[in-house]
C-alpha cells in the first residue's frame, strides 16, 4: 500500500545519493529508509536506485520517480495547507513543547495527525518543560510534551507515555571512544558527562531517567556539569572532552567536532509522554495521544 512517508524517504535517498545522509535528515535510521524504499521499490515492481558498496545512484526508473513523486508530495503538502485552512476556524489544539523536540519530533508528530484527518488545528508553542506542565494546569495549553518530566507535578495533571525512544551516547570527536561502534556505562565511566540543568530543577526526572543505566551498572560518571540550555550544551562538551546522553530524535547536536554513538545491549531508552489536565479532558486531547501512539508505532516500521 503507498505511504506518503516511504515516498518522501526515497526523496531523500534521491537527493543525497546516501542513505546514510538521507536517515540523518529525516531523524530516522539508515535500516528503516533502506526498509521503506525497498518496499516502494516491491510496489512498483522495478528497481529505483543501482547500489553498489560504493555509490548509490538512480535508475532509469527511478529518475522518472523522481519528478512525478515530487509532484505528488507537493500536491499532497497544498491539500494539507488547504484543509488546515477549514480547520483552523476552530480553536487549535494548543500544544507545548521544549523547543529541542520541535523540528525533530513534534513538527513530524504534527503533520501525521494532519495526516489522519485531526479535525482541529494545532498551535504549537516552545517552552521549558517545567513551563509547559503550568501552562497546562492553568488552561493556557491543552497538553505538553516531555521526556520524563517534569518533576514536580500538578496534582490535577496527568501523564500519558507514548512511546520510547533509544538513548545514545553524543562523543567529543577526538576522543577515542567516537570511534567505537557502541559504548557501555561502564567504558564511560571515566569520561566528563554534561547533561542539562537548572535551578528551577525542571530536568532533574529526565537525568534520572538518562543515569538510571549507569547506577544499575555502578558505573555512575565522576565528573558531571550542568548546562542551562540545550543551546550552550555542544560548546560545554567541546570544553570538557566529555560526552551527554539525549534521545536518538533529538537533532539539535550536529557538529562538527561530535559523534552520535548508539549503547550496546540492552540499549537504555526513555519514556515520551503527553502531560494534560485529567479534570478536563477533551474528546481532541484524547483522539491526539492515541495518534501520537499511532505515530510512534509507524517510526518503529
Amino acid at each position: 500500500m503507498f505511504c506518503v512517508e516511504y515516498l518522501r524517504d526515497f526523496l531523500a535517498v534521491a537527493d543525497t545519493l546516501s542513505y546514510t545522509e538521507a536517515a540523518r535528515r529525516l531523524y530516522s535510521s539508515q535500516a528503516t529508509v533502506s526498509r521503506r524504499v525497498a518496499a516502494l521499490e516491491r510496489e512498483l515492481g522495478v528497481p529505483l536506485f543501482n547500489r553498489t558498496t560504493r555509490e548509490v545512484q538512480l535508475s532509469e526508473a527511478g529518475a522518472v520517480a523522481v519528478k512525478y513523486f515530487r509532484q505528488m508530495d507537493d500536491c499532497y503538502k497544498s491539500a494539507l495547507e488547504a484543509i488546515d485552512a477549514i480547520r483552523f476556524a476552530r480553536p487549535p489544539l494548543r500544544l507545548s513543547c521544549p523547543d529541542y523536540w520541535l523540528d525533530s519530533y513534534i513538527e513530524p508528530l504534527v503533520l501525521f495527525a494532519g495526516q489522519q484527518a485531526f479535525d482541529s488545528g494545532i498551535q504549537l508553542e516552545s517552552n521549558s518543560p517545567q513551563r509547559g506542565i503550568e501552562l497546562v494546569g492553568s488552561g493556557e495549553c491543552d497538553l505538553a510534551f516531555g521526556a520524563a518530566v517534569p518533576t514536580h507535578v500538578d496534582r490535577r495533571i496527568a501523564m500519558r507515555p507514548f512511546a520510547h525512544e533509544q538513548v545514545v551516547a553524543i562523543i567529543w570527536k577526538g576522543s577515542e571512544l567516537a570511534c567505537r561502534g557502541a559504548v557501555t556505562p561502564e567504558v564511560l565511566k571515566e569520561v566528563p558527562l554534561v547533561l542539562l540543568g537548572n535551578k528551577e530543577r525542571d530536568y532533574e526526572r529526565m537525568n534520572s531517567a538518562l543515569l538510571a543505566p549507569f547506577v544499575a551498572a555502578g558505573c555512575v560518571p565522576e565528573e558531571i556539569t550542568y548546562v542551562g540550555q540545550v543551546e550552550t550544551l555542544a560548546m560545554a562538551l567541546l570544553e570538557r572532552r566529555g560526552f551527554t546522553l539525549a534521545p536518538q530524535s533529538v537533532g539539535r547536536l550536529h557538529r562538527d567536532y561530535l559523534v552520535v554513538v548508539p549503547f550496546a545491549e540492552p540499549e537504555p531508552q526513555l519514556p515520551l509522554c503527553l502531560y494534560y489536565r485529567a479534570d478536563n479532558l477533551s474528546e481532541r486531547v484524547v483522539k491526539f495521544m492515541e495518534l501520537a501512539e499511532h505515530f510512534a508505532d509507524s517510526r518503529r516500521l
